[in-house]
């Protein structure tokens, strides 16, 4: 809807990317799912991401060219989850 509406606005300086991440080490989002601490161990029986993984692939978007768009990713880690 975003990449929709701001192509009918002719904003071309704007890049709109959907980034579909695998699990990711450290995050809040176990506290917040109230995750016991057991469970979200678990998680970590197969390689996982790292933030820094994220925060490069970010910057990888950053910078591409101006005139080319990622639309779509799914980041995960080798051997990760599935």
């Amino acid at each position: 809807v975003m990449r929709y509406e701001l192509n009918r606005s002719k904003n071309r300086k704007v890049r709109v990317a959907n980034l579909s991440l695998g699990v990711v080490k450290n995050t809040n989002i176990f506290k917040t799912a109230r995750l016991s601490s057991d469970a979200e161990n678990a998680l970590y029986v197969n390689p996982v991401l790292e933030p820094s993984d994220i925060e490069e692939t970010i910057g990888f978007l950053l910078a591409l060219p101006y005139g080319v768009n990622v639309s779509d990713m799914t980041i995960r880690a080798t051997g990760g989850d599935v």
